[in-house]
């Protein structure tokens, strides 16, 4: 009963106070308002050993609007920042969560003009204005349920189950009654999905190339980088850094040497362009490739007086399955190398905020700048205006 249809069917749930309720009909869709605390939860007694994800959309919205206000103007994320979509192991007593899960700021729209037709789409909602910005969020199941149409206010949790993690409880709670009851928590559509069971990867070394069989995902905090060949500048390679990639894409990942690593599978994933070339299974590269008549030159990951780089293949490679290799048309690199260049060093481009660097620099390139987005999700640069924006998953006011 993942959509909750008319009733409470397979959940177990507890509150302080106040009132669970269901809309009934077309749409169905569960709220607790004035509860107190509460938790809402469904057990499953096992699942498959491999990686999963869990999704639901909800949101919280902690007492009335003046108290969202005034928090929001003195950068108090103390109301928010109360309740948790959670996952945990029974058998390890372990627990995964998010707090702060779309609560009502993180799904809202920004009031401004670009938006006008966002906010023409939804009904149900009401606009707030802090001393910094104003934005429109949803008041009623019936806003929720439009908001919820243009993909917001989705909750998101990867995790990786092992048999020893025995049953597993996953649901919604609020653990303190920091609103005196007056809180409002609609939720719906709840969803397991079996992602797979990933990749074993070790570091040998501080780079190598990869081709996964199946589509990944990166977090920005994990311990591998992993980065794609998205252009050249002379005898350089702009190479960016990725955090999802599709089946068969040829990448070049990085980590301290020794590390082990399992490779998360997703299903989100989004298509770019890519100079590397992955190989699924074992190939015999060649100097040269055509391709729909296109003469390439190929290139290899390497190391030239401890210079990491794809330096130019002259002779016949035996490339191992899930590595991957670089080609460029060959009237450009025949006009870059020469006896003294045989390869293209590596530029690294920290894509949330345009960052490159040579590879004279390669221990500061891949230092992580913040990722800045504003409410609605939009990626921005580092913000020039005061407001309250999302840094690293996280909400900055910036005065």
């Amino acid at each position: 009963n993942p959509s909750f249809d008319s009733n409470w069917d397979g959940w177990t749930y507890t509150v302080s106070r106040g009132n669970p309720g269901i809309e009934g009909g077309s749409g169905n869709c569960a709220e607790f308002w004035n509860t107190g605390t509460f938790d809402i939860y469904q057990e499953i007694p096992t699942l498959k050993d491999g990686y999963w994800r869990l999704e639901v959309d909800a949101l919280y919205f902690p007492g009335n609007s003046d108290k969202i206000v005034a928090a929001l103007n003195a950068a108090d994320s103390t109301l928010l920042d109360n309740e948790y979509f959670y996952i945990k192991g029974i058998g390890l007593n372990n627990e995964k969560k998010v707090v702060a899960w779309s609560d009502i700021i993180n799904g809202a729209i920004e009031d401004t003009e670009e938006n006008e037709e966002l906010k023409s789409a939804v009904s149900g909602s009401a606009k707030y204005t802090t001393e910094h910005f104003s934005f429109v969020a949803p008041i009623s199941l019936a806003g929720f349920k439009t908001f919820v149409a243009q993909k917001r206010y989705h909750n998101v949790i990867d995790f990786k189950y092992e048999a020893n993690m025995g049953a597993i409880r996953f649901g919604l709670r609020l653990e303190d009654d920091i609103t005196s009851g007056a809180c409002w928590c609609p939720f719906d559509d709840f969803k397991l999905s079996y992602l797979g069971n990933g990749t074993h990867l070790k570091f040998t070394d501080r780079f190598m190339t990869y081709t996964p069989a199946e589509n990944i995902s990166f977090s920005y905090d994990d311990p591998v980088k992993a980065w794609l060949v998205s252009g050249y500048d002379n005898n350089q390679v702009i190479v960016t850094r990725i955090y999802t990639a599709m089946a068969g894409m040829g990448l070049l990942l990085e980590a301290e040497e020794g590390t082990v690593y399992d490779v998360q599978p997703t299903s989100d994933v989004a298509a770019y362009a890519n100079l590397l070339v992955g190989l699924q299974n074992p190939y015999q590269l060649h100097p040269y490739e055509d391709v729909d008549g296109i003469s390439y030159r190929t290139f290899t990951f390497g190391y030239d007086n401890e210079k990491p780089g794809f330096y130019v293949n002259d002779n016949v490679v035996n490339m191992p399955a899930c590595s991957a290799y670089m080609r460029i048309p060959a009237s450009v690199a025949d006009a870059i190398m020469s006896a003294e260049v045989k390869g293209f060093g590596l530029r690294f481009e920290d894509n949330s905020e345009g960052l490159t660097t040579d590879i004279e620099n390669l221990d500061n390139a891949t230092t992580d700048k913040a990722t800045w987005r504003t409410l609605d999700g939009r990626r921005i640069g580092k913000p020039t205006s005061k407001g309250i924006y999302m840094r690293n998953g996280k909400k900055v006011l910036v005065k």
